[in-house]
């Protein structure tokens, strides 16, 4: 059983606060570098992501800790504490595979307006798995327990991890979303935030920065030469020659990336070919799949 989180505000300073993990209730939930909302995005939380709380401030804010070690505040009545099972439950879960999925009160997209709207890569439980009634609907229990309904076509129950092929068939799909400083949701990609979203479909949890990406243990350095389809690169778009940027070979010289640079920023496909991300490049590695 859930409950909104209502106890009183502390801080603390070190530490978990809490060994209970805490879920984002909200489609998508920017995390900040400081507890207000005019405050620098540091990463994204979607629906079901957990998190554990390290720190309470004053005003309603918390401070999380994501599974890939991301710290970032939230707003405190955005996340919601399941104190005798998860959510979703275990072989219950259904994935949004849509770019957005509608969710109903009931079974009519004319009836009521929306619930709420998903992001792709939300999960959420299985009521019942396939509506007996009407075979376009799956049945779902929210976060808060209430009971919606969803499309089956916008679901995938029980996700496996998708082929290297498969991912970047994904990522290729998300070209023209829009670049948002520390988003890693189809509302909004990062350079890095796109490149985890994109590898975390094949069940590899990348961190959430290009430099930190760029040196993971799991990356193995290639040449130019040897690249092949689902390398990262990674670049510098700064003259202090740091990596701050990365993004995923496609073979034919071209690589997808999400990047500000362009105008509109946004996700998309570039030449390696262009004499700019040549000179910025400083590193390539593939993913040790082993």
């Amino acid at each position: 059983m859930y409950k909104l989180l209502t106890m009183s505000l502390m801080c603390v300073t070190c530490g978990w606060l809490s060994a209970e993990q805490y879920v984002c209730s909200q489609p998508v939930l920017s995390m900040h570098k400081e507890p207000k909302e005019l405050s620098e995005v540091v990463s994204q939380l979607v629906w079901s992501d957990s998190v554990q709380i390290i720190e309470n401030a004053d005003k309603g804010w918390a401070k999380v800790a994501t599974q890939d070690s991301r710290q970032g505040w939230v707003p405190f009545k955005s996340l919601v504490v399941f104190e005798d099972s998860a959510y979703p439950k275990p072989g219950k879960v259904a994935m949004v595979t849509s770019r957005l999925a509608h969710v109903y009160l009931v079974r009519d997209v004319k009836m009521y307006p929306p619930l709420l709207t998903l992001p792709y890569g939300a999960k959420v439980e299985v009521f019942s798995g396939f509506d007996v009634q009407a075979e376009k609907w799956a049945q779902v229990r929210l976060i808060n327990g209430e009971v919606a309904y969803m499309q089956r076509s916008d679901v995938v129950f029980n996700p496996k991890p998708l082929s290297l092929d498969e991912s970047l068939d994904l990522a290729k799909s998300f070209v023209g979303i829009p670049y948002t400083w520390g988003g890693n949701s189809v509302y909004g990609f990062d350079g890095p935030g796109f490149v985890q979203m994109v590898y975390q479909q094949m069940d590899y949890q990348l961190p959430r920065e290009a430099s930190m990406q760029a040196e993971a243990p799991c990356m193995q350095k290639v040449s130019v030469d040897e690249l092949e389809r689902g390398d990262l690169m990674f670049f510098s778009l700064t003259d202090d020659g740091q990596i701050d940027h990365v993004g995923i070979y496609m073979g034919n010289n071209e690589f997808i990336h999400a990047c500000s640079k362009n105008t509109p920023p946004t996700v998309l496909l570039t030449s390696f070919t262009a004499p700019y991300w040549q000179a910025s490049l400083k590193k390539c590695c593939r993913v040790h799949r082993g």
